[in-house]
């Protein structure tokens, strides 16, 4: 929850955000970011702006 007191983050933090849990997903999977199917990464993007946008 934002308060007053706390800052909204920056898209640049969400999209690094995105790209950090990409990776951790990937490595728990033994697979390659690149490998990912685009519906995957569209969807973790699309959740990750609307709780961002919130």
């Amino acid at each position: 929850m934002t308060t007053l007191n706390t800052p909204k983050p920056r898209t640049a933090d969400v999209i690094r955000s995105v790209a950090e849990a990409l990776d951790v997903i990937c490595r728990a999977q033994g697979i390659e970011v690149r490998d990912l199917d685009d519906a995957v990464i569209e969807k973790l993007l699309s959740s990750s702006f609307e709780e961002h946008l919130g």
